[in-house]
């Protein structure tokens, strides 16, 4: 990776911490317009369609933020350890751990985002219908393998 992936990672990483519905287009300066986002809901390609699934977080969850914990940095990737917090949604708070993983492309900007995070956990498990089910088949499975 070369100074300006790293400079361009530790700016996507500061984004990511002051990001909000009215900060979006920021992701213009450092986001590839063929960009391929992917979480554990969604892939698509584009800057648009990206900033389309972050408006919608801001819609679906209150105050939403993300505090960056580490930022490491291989040949090939960078990668943005980070913490999800959001105010109540549904009767409780939202907290969870997640890693990105970006390439660039030769402009330093972002190519892909790729999302690692455990989306049963965070947010299937504190679901009215199917939490308590989750809940029970991860104890179970804690049981048996513990």
């Amino acid at each position: 990776m070369n100074d300006a992936d790293q400079t361009a990672l530790r700016a996507y990483g500061d984004l990511f911490e002051t990001l909000s519905a009215d900060t979006l287009e920021r992701l213009d300066d450092l986001v590839h317009q063929d960009v391929l986002f992917r979480d554990p809901f969604h892939e698509v390609r584009g800057r648009d369609a990206m900033k389309r699934i972050m408006a919608g977080m801001f819609r679906a969850f209150e105050a939403p933020r993300f505090s960056v914990r580490d930022i490491a940095m291989s040949e090939s990737r960078g990668y943005l350890e980070w913490r999800f917090e959001s105010g109540e949604v549904g009767g409780s708070a939202t907290a969870f751990d997640g890693m990105s993983a970006v390439t660039f492309g030769p402009d330093a900007r972002i190519l892909t985002h790729l999302d690692y995070w455990d989306a049963a956990g965070a947010i299937h498990a504190h679901l009215p219908l199917i939490g308590p089910v989750i809940r029970m088949i991860n104890r179970t499975i804690a049981k048996r393998t513990g």
